[in-house]
C-alpha cells in the first residue's frame, strides 16, 4: 500500500487502517507518516513471524491493500446511529440496572472503552445480512468477544446457548429490529 492510498483512506474514514476507532484529534502529515512507517514494519513483522514464501507476503499485502469499502461505509451508519456508544451500557443505564452495568465495566477493564461493530446474526450463519447496518449494533469489545463466543457479555461467566445470545441481543437492539432481521433471513 502507498502512503498516497493510506492518506487517502485516512482522510475518507478519519482514522488509518490499522486502527479500531477514529482518534480524537486530527493527525498531522507527520504523525500519519508515521502510523504509514508503522503499518509496513507491522506487516514485515507478520510475514516474519509465519515464514511465510515471497508469494504469501506479496498475497497478503493485496489483501490488506482492498479495503472493504462497503463494510466501512456502513460502520459509518452504525457508529452514527449508535452515537458511537456501547448500546448494551446504554440499555442497562436506561433502565436503572447501574450494578449491572457498574459490574460489566469491572470485568471488561480496558476494554469496555472500545466500541466495535458487532454482528447479530454472525457472517459465517447469514452472510447476506453482513452489511445490513439493522444486523449491526456498537458493542464494547468485551461483551462483543463474550456474546462472540456464546459467554454472558455482562461477565463472561455463563455459557449461553443460541437462544439465550439472541436474546441479549432482543435486550439490545429491540422486538422489532429483531423481527425485522428475521423476517429478511426467512425471505432469503
Amino acid at each position: 500500500m502507498t502512503f498516497e492510498k493510506f492518506k487517502e483512506y485516512y482522510e475518507k474514514y478519519g482514522k488509518c487502517i490499522n486502527d479500531v476507532s477514529k482518534p480524537k484529534k486530527k493527525y498531522s502529515e507527520q504523525k500519519l507518516k508515521e502510523r504509514y512507517g508503522k503499518l509496513l514494519k507491522q506487516l514485515e513483522r507478520n510475514a516474519e513471524r509465519k515464514k511465510v514464501s515471497v508469494e504469501k507476503q506479496q498475497e497478503k499485502k493485496k489483501e490488506f491493500e482492498e479495503v472493504d469499502y462497503k463494510w466501512e461505509e456502513m460502520k459509518e451508519i452504525v457508529f452514527s446511529r449508535d452515537k458511537s456508544k456501547c448500546q448494551l451500557i446504554s440499555f442497562l443505564e436506561e433502565f436503572n440496572q447501574f450494578d449491572t452495568a457498574r459490574e460489566l465495566r469491572e470485568s471488561a477493564g480496558n476494554l469496555v472503552r472500545t466500541i466495535d461493530p458487532a454482528h447479530i446474526y454472525p457472517r459465517s450463519t447469514c452472510p447476506e445480512l453482513k452489511y445490513d447496518p439493522d444486523n449491526v449494533v456498537c458493542l464494547n469489545r468485551f461483551s462483543h468477544s463474550m456474546l462472540d463466543t456464546f459467554r454472558d457479555p455482562v461477565d463472561g461467566r455463563q455459557v449461553l446457548n443460541i437462544e439465550e445470545r439472541l436474546l441479549y441481543f432482543q435486550l439490545i437492539v429491540g422486538e422489532e429490529r429483531m423481527e425485522r432481521l428475521k423476517l429478511k433471513i426467512k425471505n432469503q
